[in-house]
């Protein structure tokens, strides 16, 4: 397969079925556009290899993917051959139709397939240079050391409920056995004293 800029290079052999050199012009390529039969290179001169065995270099320098079709022409031991077909010349992804390519090994496996999958040295950002990951890092960075455990947190919640129940809840004194108690803002119970009282102080003990 050739991508435009590649050279491609035509073999054209002339000899006779003894492999002797046949008495023979020089022969003259043109390269064809299969599309719309464009001539993307005229009547060109081949070259000698060796013997009658002669070479083109063919340059697809500025051309577009497509099909392209080589044909010669010369004089041969007296024989006039005009236009002999010589070879179908792919340039760019021709040969395999997209959906194929989807689905092929050898296209999933290749480095432009993947290329979609792949995170492009332009497109990666440095955690330093990202304005998210350095937030996030200063928000981490203002937590505690050792940050307590869950049973100690619950243990604290409980105790700061405790102190809002006993700030916003009722205090019944009982007069007739002398108790305090204190009431959640649910009206359950959150404490109960014994009051004592003398002459030089009162007191409340917890029940």
């Amino acid at each position: 397969m050739y991508y435009p800029g590649d050279q491609v290079l035509i073999i054209l052999p002339l000899q006779r079925s003894d492999g002797s050199a046949k008495d023979t012009t020089v022969p003259k390529i043109t390269v064809l556009n299969a599309v719309d039969g464009s001539v993307t290179q005229a009547s060109a001169d081949m070259q000698v290899v060796a013997g009658s065995v002669y070479r083109y270099a063919w340059s697809t320098t500025g051309l577009s993917d497509g099909v392209y079709l080589a044909f010669a022409s010369y004089i041969a031991d007296g024989l006039s051959v005009q236009d002999q077909f010589l070879r179908e010349i792919h340039i760019g992804d021709t040969r395999i139709p997209g959906p194929v390519a989807l689905d092929a090994t050898c296209a999933k496996d290749s480095t432009v397939a993947k290329a979609a999958d792949v995170l492009n040295m332009a497109n990666y950002v440095t955690p330093d240079n990202s304005e998210l990951v350095q937030a996030i890092k200063a928000k981490l960075d203002s937590f505690p050391v050792a940050v307590g455990s869950e049973m100690t947190l619950q243990t604290v919640l409980a105790l700061v409920t405790d102190v809002w129940n006993q700030a916003l809840g009722s205090l019944i004194v009982n007069k007739t056995d002398g108790t305090l108690t204190a009431l959640r803002t649910d009206q359950t119970e959150l404490a109960k004293w014994n009051l004592q009282n003398s002459n030089s102080s009162s007191s409340r003990v917890r029940i």
